[in-house]
């Protein structure tokens, strides 16, 4: 085998990818071992280091008093101390130079320099940002790929991975700072909503998915543990054993420091009875229960509640992953619970969170202590000009730097004074109506519109017949549920529709462990569905390989 740091392979769906050489994945192996087990070194001490109210509020009010600094300082750090960065690149490629940072940020504040950073090129697309596109502004192209921007603290302790089903996956480090400090976010939500001392679940993926771990470990910091963790995804496997020996150690390590985390347990996607009849004995216990999920999960958990007539009102359901849309909360109230969403990104973390004194249904407060947030139009191959976030990344211990980072949605961002405890904190900034322009999700998980394209206009056609614009993945909700249609247009002929979704979904998972969980949620929940029928055609007259619903739908 030719030595090298990766091949190009062919998987047997045509897809073309990447793989790292035997001594590279070794390597790499051996590098994740190490930071593992720094990690769990550390469990100990972090779960053992309570935070306090006054901590947790202490903790807020400084980061936003100091954001400015905050923001100086990852400039300084990322955009002009690292020859090597790409933003630095971007900002000498514009002619900006430190000391002009500094003075808008006295005149502008944040926001505005961020602006003005902006207009000036030093921005990135999202597909530039993980790596799947070049850099170029004008004549010039700046090399860098999704590694370019992993944030090299030495304190990065566990690493984790994302989806994206043209490559293996971005390793991502998640950091105990980062959750101390997200710890405290939960600790003032948990207070408001009225859920810091009920029973606690998560109904989350184990490794290389984060959000369990990160879930159960932030509750703890705030000494309200959670009690049960129910998992999609299997918490043992031998395909994926590096994973599986983290979880277990991390377990272990929470009952070394007299702080046992609760283990893990497999509860498929189509076993929500599993989790409804938990939810009914809390009820039933005077004290009903909070499901940390993603917003189809909380729609399938009462939908078993309803189909068993297991009593279930009074439960609080803390949702993300998915729009929190009218139709998914009529499913949750008609079981007498109410949800409330949060907005987050693997690579910041915590972006918004839940407003207790609506104005809408899925109405966040912006987290502005550790993110800065701007929006600009961006045209959309259909024809659709939509607000889009743009981020920033405000604290030191998130995984990626992000500097004025394109995130692939889109919403509503207003300012308003509002009764709920993150106006007194001095987080002044909402968003709504919050929604993906280039993914698709469904079930928490997401696969971005370009990781179709393969799968669209080479494998289905190679394997049915027709061309490209036969094929069409529509993102929809039926009864408070996303679903995923595969529409196929009735020309290509006879078609086992099994096969197709089988196809789809293979070769979705066929990049990596993190691809595969993802892929496998939506193969056991029976995600996808093929229809026949022609091509959804934007207003603009094409027809696109992701058809998603457009903006003001």
């Amino acid at each position: 085998m030719r030595r090298g740091r990766c091949q190009t392979i062919w998987t047997t769906f045509g897809i073309k990818m990447t793989r790292l050489s035997p001594m590279s994945q070794w390597i790499s192996t051996c590098r994740d071992i190490r930071t593992s087990a720094r990690f769990l070194r550390a469990v100990g001490p972090f779960l053992r280091t309570r935070l306090s109210p006054d901590e947790c509020r202490q903790r807020i009010v400084d980061h936003l008093r100091d954001r400015d600094a905050s923001f100086l300082r990852i400039v300084r750090s990322a955009m002009y101390g690292d020859r090597t960065s790409p933003y630095g690149a971007l900002a000498r490629h514009a002619g900006i130079e430190f000391g002009d940072v500094e003075g808008l940020v006295r005149t502008e504040g944040v926001e505005g320099t961020l602006g003005r950073l902006h207009d000036a090129g030093v921005r990135l697309t999202l597909d530039e940002f993980k790596g799947r596109r070049a850099i170029r502004r004008g004549s010039v192209e700046i090399a860098a790929g999704a590694s370019s921007f992993d944030n090299h603290l030495p304190s990065q302790q566990f690493v984790a991975q994302t989806g994206g089903s043209r490559s293996r996956g971005r390793r991502m480090l998640v950091d105990l700072d980062l959750l101390a400090h997200e710890a405290c976010y939960e600790f003032h939500s948990a207070t408001q909503l009225g859920y810091l001392r009920r029973p606690k679940a998560m109904w989350r993926p184990v490794p290389p998915g984060a959000a369990g771990l990160n879930g159960v470990l932030r509750f703890s910091k705030i000494d309200a543990p959670v009690d049960r963790w129910f998992s999609q995804s299997p918490v043992r496997s031998a395909a994926d054993w590096r994973h599986t020996l983290f979880t277990a150690g991390l377990v272990t390590a929470s009952r070394l420091a007299g702080e046992p985390l609760a283990s893990p347990e497999h509860v498929p996607v189509d076993r929500a009875d599993v989790v409804a009849q938990w939810l009914a004995r809390c009820r039933t216990s005077g004290a009903p229960g909070l499901v940390d999920t993603n917003t189809t999960a909380a729609v399938r958990v009462c939908r078993a509640a309803e189909a068993r007539g297991l009593a279930i009102d009074g439960s609080i359901f803390r949702l993300g992953g998915e729009p929190y849309s009218p139709g998914k909360a009529a499913v949750l109230a008609r079981t007498g619970c109410r949800g409330y969403s949060n907005y987050s990104m693997t690579e910041i973390g915590r972006i918004g969170i839940a407003c207790a004194d609506q104005d809408e249904l899925d109405d966040v407060h912006v987290l502005s202590d550790k993110v800065a947030l701007l929006q600009r139009d961006v045209r959309l191959p259909g024809g659709h000009t939509v607000q889009a976030f743009v981020a920033t990344a405000l604290a030191r211990s998130t995984p990626k730097v992000m500097i004025n980072v394109e995130l692939g949605d889109y919403g509503t961002l207003t300012k308003r004074p509002c009764g709920c405890v993150w106006s007194r904190l001095g987080f002044a900034w909402h968003l709504h109506g919050i929604r993906s322009y280039e993914k698709l999700t469904a079930e928490g998980m997401h696969f971005l519109g370009a990781d179709l394209e393969t799968i669209l206009d080479h494998v289905l056609p190679a394997r049915f017949g027709g061309g490209p614009t036969d094929y069409q993945v529509i993102e929809e909700e039926h009864d408070g549920a996303t679903m995923i249609t595969l529409l196929i247009d009735p020309r290509v002929g006879a078609v086992d529709e099994a096969t197709a979704v089988a196809m789809l979904l293979d070769g979705l998972a066929a990049s990596g462990p993190a691809q595969r969980m993802m892929a496998n949620r939506w193969r056991e929940a029976g995600v996808v569905r093929v229809k026949r029928g022609e091509a959804q055609v934007t207003r603009a007259g094409k027809i696109l390989s992701l058809h998603l619903q457009s903006p003001g739908a």
